[in-house]
């Protein structure tokens, strides 16, 4: 197989003509074997598995039923398909090029806040906050946030007058792109995945904000159906308020396709290992994209493996907002994968927290972590 340790740089092609990027890096470990990192900035994500088959290389990429497989078409160029094998071998053809490593940029004129406006002039329109700013290795960073979540971290790249963010994590694909003009950053194009796109604007606002998510989802009824899930072993559960009386509760809705859920998971997983005295239990309830168990299975098993988490995942349903509001009448509406349901000792409804920012937010991540910390100790007290 020829060398093609390095920096890539390759580019998804959907059907309707637009070209979405993607960094990743190709190294050789300390065992020879080759191995895939996806790029997005800071975060560097390992492919779970390297498979060679006669002239073709596929990645299983970590935590998701997704692949990459690619050829070597020379040592500066490959080609091959994203596979997203939850979703009936959903896939996009690729090509990549090598690619010199960044240079870290000094300065950018567009540090700071961005008020965003997705949809404008549409009654589903929404709002999004866009921070800009160097790590402190001088690394170019982006945090873009909605009221569903953030949108993990990004890739950020200043063209002439344009604005360009990207990311792939394996599973989503995103593309922005914006003129900047002044304080505005106007002409903003966002594409996902193999067919979705909208429009958006954005102008400096330091002090931008986005509805609360702690607030946004209310409880109407305190009466809790009982839940019909599946566990991991396929074997069916029911779980009904009596199962919550004595202990705090957390019940993430989720999805083992959505990476803030991800996100979520890991910060709930960290939280109960920093804090073994808390008397708090968490059913994860999943609502997946396949039809069938035996892909489902796979999926959360996989998650739970990779994740190492100290809580069982249960299947709930099909992963679309509508099922996951059918099987929670007490609440308003799931407006958002994840959210998350807090449930006091004596099994009341305390708290529904709507959307996750995660690590990528940076103080915005802090304040959540700070803000469901005191929700804790204050119902572990009571």
């Amino acid at each position: 197989m020829t060398m093609i340790n390095g920096l890539w740089k390759g580019i998804f092609f959907r059907q309707d003509g637009v070209k979405l990027p993607f960094l990743f890096n190709l190294r050789y470990d300390s065992n020879g074997e080759l191995a895939l990192y996806l790029n997005n900035g800071i975060e560097k994500i390992r492919a779970e598995k390297t498979i060679m088959r006669n002239d073709s290389i596929i990645f299983h990429l970590a935590y998701f039923d997704t692949e990459l497989k690619m050829k070597v078409d020379h040592p500066e160029k490959l080609s091959g398909f994203w596979v997203d094998n939850s979703r009936d071998k959903m896939s996009m053809p690729f090509e990549a090029v090598r690619i010199k490593e960044d240079m870290p940029p000094s300065v950018t004129s567009l540090s700071g806040m961005w008020e965003l406006i997705f949809r404008p002039g549409f009654p589903n329109a929404f709002p999004g906050i866009l921070t800009i700013g160097l790590t402190e290795n001088k690394i170019l960073s982006t945090s873009l946030r909605a009221p569903s979540g953030d949108y993990r971290y990004m890739v950020t790249e200043i063209i002439g007058d344009s604005l360009v963010l990207y990311k792939f994590d394996g599973i989503v694909s995103y593309l922005l792109t914006a003129h900047i003009q002044g304080d505005s950053l106007v002409n903003g194009k966002m594409y996902s995945g193999t067919t979705y796109q909208t429009e958006w604007k954005g102008f400096r606002n330091e002090t931008a904000t986005l509805p609360d998510a702690f607030e946004r989802t209310k409880v109407i009824s305190q009466e809790f159906l009982t839940l019909k899930l599946r566990d991991i072993k396929g074997d069916s559960v029911s779980l009904e308020r009596k199962n919550f009386i004595g202990k705090i509760t957390l019940l993430p809705i989720m999805g083992t396709w959505c990476p803030n859920c991800l996100d979520e998971s890991r910060s709930i997983s960290q939280y109960l290992k920093d804090h073994p005295e808390m008397p708090i239990q968490v059913f994860g309830l999943c609502f997946e994209r396949p039809k069938e168990w035996e892909k489902i299975d796979l999926l959360l098993n996989k998650y739970t493996r990779m994740l190492q988490l100290p809580f069982p995942l249960y299947y709930a349903g099909y992963a679309d907002a509508a099922s996951a509001s059918k099987t929670f009448p007490m609440l308003d509406g799931i407006k958002a994968f994840p959210t998350l349901i807090i449930i006091d000792k004596t099994g009341q409804i305390r708290k529904v927290i709507t959307g996750f920012d995660g690590p990528a937010t940076g103080q915005a991540y802090v304040d959540h972590q700070k803000r469901f910390d005191a929700l804790m100790q204050q119902l572990s007290q009571e």
